[in-house]
């Protein structure tokens, strides 16, 4: 553990920068034990943490659950509901699913494990979006056999 406090030491005359202790912290793995992460605490000064969001990325020893994917759902829904203003051609919407909303969850997959409930949720979201459904309790239609669309009767 004292060669891990010199690493920092050379490294820091190499790089002629210098740790903020104050500011830095560790994410231990699950492979190391109580009685170490003391000492490497107690050795070094770092703050110990449980998980950490690093570029929009949240870090953590445990397996991540829906709850902690709720944001790439917000953020495909902030997306929709800043074009949902503006009258989009069918081609429009294409390009603007491809390219943005698939590739929100896209860079999430790249780096953990999503939920499939959430996955359905944002590709609900995006079909949607794609069709132009929107989901409004005053202009709810119906599909008749003969094709077109009536307003539901309240």
């Amino acid at each position: 553990m004292e060669e891990s406090k010199n690493f920092l030491k050379d490294y820091c005359k190499w790089m002629e920068q210098k740790i903020n202790m104050s500011k830095s912290m560790i994410l231990y793995g699950k492979s190391v034990s109580s009685v170490r992460r003391r000492k490497i605490n107690y050795l070094l000064g770092f703050r110990k943490l449980e998980e950490i969001t690093y570029l929009g990325v949240k870090l953590a020893t445990r397996r991540l659950k829906s709850l902690d994917f709720q944001h790439v759902k917000r953020k495909t829904m902030e997306k929709i509901n800043t074009w949902g203003s503006r009258s989009l051609s069918l081609a429009g919407r294409i390009v603007l699913v491809k390219s943005t909303l698939f590739s929100i969850s896209t860079f999430f997959m790249s780096h953990s494990l999503i939920p499939r409930g959430i996955l359905c949720d944002i590709d609900k979201i995006c079909r949607n979006f794609f069709y132009g459904i929107r989901i409004m309790v005053d202009r709810v239609c119906i599909l008749f056999l003969g094709g077109g669309c009536a307003r539901l009767q309240s």
